[in-house]
């Protein structure tokens, strides 16, 4: 284990398999104020955040995975990135904590403009009311289909 604290079993990918927290327990509405540790392991020649221990507004101390950042409030998400930016970090170019930030950022934005342009999509059909387009051939009528093998 590089840069934190460990307890797996040798693999080095326990914290890969372990399942996320409940929304509730890792979403809240207080800023993050300071970020007390990053811990991360060495894999593939990359680094990846094991956990990020929090300090929020209110006082109270959070441990937040990589696999939490989905749940976490956006703005909690930006204090972080904020605080890695402005140098309130200390090791985060050590332990590529604004990298791991800058990715999940990318990604949410362009989902959540891939979905605005699904749900765009849909409602200008609804709206339209756009159906499968119907081909007709004026001067041909149409001719039923007969089945020669029931003779």
């Amino acid at each position: 284990m590089v840069g934190g604290y460990g307890g797996d079993d040798g693999s080095g990918l326990d914290w890969q398999r372990q399942q996320g927290k409940p929304v509730e327990e890792v979403y809240s509405n207080s800023n993050i104020v300071e970020v007390i540790r990053t811990s991360f392991e060495l894999g593939h020649e990359h680094k990846f955040i094991t956990e990020v221990i929090v300090r929020r507004a209110n006082g109270r101390i959070d441990p937040i995975t990589e696999s939490d950042y989905k749940n976490i409030n956006k703005n909690g998400i930006e204090d972080m990135y904020l605080l890695c930016i402005n140098d309130k970090v200390k090791d985060y170019r050590d332990t590529g904590l604004l990298w791991s930030f800058s990715v999940f950022i990318r990604s949410t934005i362009i989902w959540e403009r891939v979905h605005d342009l699904q749900l765009g999509v849909k409602s200008y059909q609804q709206k339209n009311n756009l159906t499968a387009p119907t081909i007709t051939f004026p001067g041909i009528d149409k001719k039923n289909i007969v089945n020669t093998n029931n003779v």
